[in-house]
């Protein structure tokens, strides 16, 4: 999974802040802010003075974590912009304005029916007859099997969405059934996510030069196609003009690296993009100074998490005994980490699960209490103090430097009597380590696939399956009973309250143990000029480029 979470307080969809006054004065404010070198190589025209026929839709985005384009090991955000724009999925989200959604908030993509049996362990997805690749040819019931399949092979992201798949077949050319070997209702919901995207088999199998390599070209049935990729530079792409469910309004996108967000408002203001990603809240305050009437901004969900990691069966980290750890967890300012890691704009989640998913408002963030945590550590014979190694990615998530994160962290259980040995990483690095000994003390960030809070018990939960409970335990997972049993039940009905009840449950189990103690859920915003219509963030991706229109406001 990406990797997501909540924030302590609810906050709308998507909430649109439109801002006013002229280009040049937001674009001297921008770089005097910051003193960041804006001189990139965007576009080579100046979006607001080239008629939206003669030009890219020109979106400014961070694309460092961008390595591969195939939809069975791309991870990123851009990346699942990327995957929705180029393949399709059997199911999608509902749009946040409605549509013909099923019961489920779901509407059909590729599939044009979907039903279950009764023991929701067995699915059935009825392919649209019309639907086709961009060479042509039809999507077939055995295109979706051999995707599904082929992202089960590679182990990666991808294949951990499909836990518990025990048959992925064709009953005919356009029925695809799937069956699980214990319940699973989220199954329609992990359908929507881009990484399950259909790939186009005769084109990937095909021998010598005919075959697609997904890095360097698309082989999907969405509205663009992969024009060029350059990692850490840029990426292009063009409409398919047959489109079976119809052409896109945008001829052709071009995304231009800029890993700082301060850096690609200025490109904005300066109008010389149409679309910034991932913008922090300062840098939206900045937007909201009455100077840019030609911007909109649009606050996206809130699913992106920052949050510390305990792992007792990990290399060093004996100490980190239940006690240990609420102790720590008891130690930390949150409020104060929200000011310093993200200026004040964030919320602090209670659990691992967002507070707008099912059984994800249960939890409420502890207080700070030095007293009872250095209690903890008395009872626990640490009372005289103790050191930690604490490695941690050296990365920039949602607008929050990890390694501010880090320290300020490591200022507060100094006050307790634990020492932190920091260590930033590179985050190639920093993943083989949790593979290997493990790292008992760790920084991590996380961002949703689909709708629904089976993803966040999948990779937070001290469940069987679980990604950090694996990595918890150094290699010997730890499992609680009661989650394991919570988790099942959860996934064992359709019905939605019973299933935020079961979620709800879980919250409180998964911030008791605390292994995962949420810090943070930064807010970020996109933002983009009026005359761009049609943007709206979703919890997979970014945003829909099939959805957008360049033209008049």
């Amino acid at each position: 999974m990406g990797e997501v979470v909540p924030g302590a307080r609810p906050r709308s969809r998507s909430a649109r802040r439109s801002v006013s006054g002229p280009l040049a004065a937001l674009a001297a404010l921008v770089v005097g802010a910051c003193a960041v070198d804006t001189s990139a190589p965007v576009a080579a025209f100046d979006a607001s003075a080239t008629p939206p026929a003669e030009r890219p839709l020109v979106i400014v985005a961070d694309l460092e974590p961008m390595r591969s384009l195939d939809p069975a090991r791309a991870t990123c955000d851009p990346c699942r912009m990327y995957l929705a724009a180029t393949y399709e999925t059997l199911l999608a989200a509902a749009p946040p304005e409605g549509g013909s959604a099923g019961e489920d908030g779901l509407v059909g993509r590729l599939a044009r029916s979907w039903s279950s049996d009764e023991e929701l362990t067995t699915f059935t997805f009825e392919l649209d007859p019309e639907a086709t690749f961009a060479d042509g040819t039809a999507v077939e019931a055995g295109d979706v099997v051999w995707s599904w399949e082929r992202a089960l092979a590679a182990g990666g992201h991808a294949a951990s969405l499909l836990d518990g798949l025990a048959e992925v077949h064709a009953s005919g050319p356009r029925t695809v059934v799937v069956r699980f070997a214990r319940p699973n209702a989220d199954l329609p919901a992990i359908a929507t996510s881009p990484n399950l995207g259909v790939v186009n088999r005769d084109a990937v199998q095909g021998s010598g030069e005919a075959a697609v390599d997904l890095d360097v070209a698309s082989a999907g049935s969405g509205a663009f196609l992969l024009e060029a990729f350059t990692p850490g530079e840029e990426l292009r792409l063009a409409r398919d003009e047959d489109h079976w469910r119809g052409r896109a309004d945008v001829a052709s996108a071009v995304v231009w690296h800029l890993s700082s967000d301060r850096a690609r408002g200025n490109e904005l203001a300066s109008g010389r993009a149409d679309l910034a990603l991932a913008l922090r809240a300062d840098v939206v305050g900045d937007l909201d100074l009455d100077l840019v009437a030609e911007l909109v901004a649009v606050e996206a969900p809130s699913d992106g998490l920052v949050y510390l990691a305990l792992s007792p069966g990990a290399a060093n980290g004996a100490e980190l005994t239940a006690p240990v750890r609420r102790a720590i967890s008891l130690a930390l300012d949150r409020d104060r980490l929200v000011d310093v890691a993200a200026d004040g704009a964030a919320t602090t989640p209670g659990s691992p699960i967002p507070v707008d998913a099912p059984g994800g408002a249960a939890v409420a963030p502890p207080e700070r209490d030095v007293a009872a945590a250095r209690q903890l550590l008395e009872e626990a014979g640490l009372g005289e103090g103790f050191s930690l190694e604490a490695a941690y990615p050296a990365v920039t998530a949602y607008g929050v430097d990890l390694a501010t994160v880090a320290e300020q962290v490591a200022d507060d259980l100094a006050d307790v009597g634990i020492e932190l040995a920091l260590e930033a990483v590179a985050p190639a690095a920093w993943a083989e380590r949790l593979a290997g000994p493990g790292i008992a003390v760790t920084l991590g960030y996380a961002g949703a696939d689909h709708p629904g809070s089976s993803q966040f018990v999948r990779l937070f939960g001290l469940v069987p399956g679980s990604l950090w409970g694996e990595r918890a335990g150094g290699g010997r997972p730890l499992v609680d009973a009661a989650q394991a049993e919570l988790a099942a039940a959860a996934l064992a009905t359709d019905d939605p309250a019973e299933q935020a009840e079961h979620y709800g449950a879980l919250a409180e189990a998964m911030a008791e143990d605390d292994v995962i103690i949420p810090l943070l859920s930064p807010e970020v915003y996109l933002a983009h000029r009026s005359d761009l219509t049609g943007v709206e963030p979703s919890t997979c991706f970014v945003v829909e480029l099939a959805s957008l229109s360049m033209g008049p406001s």
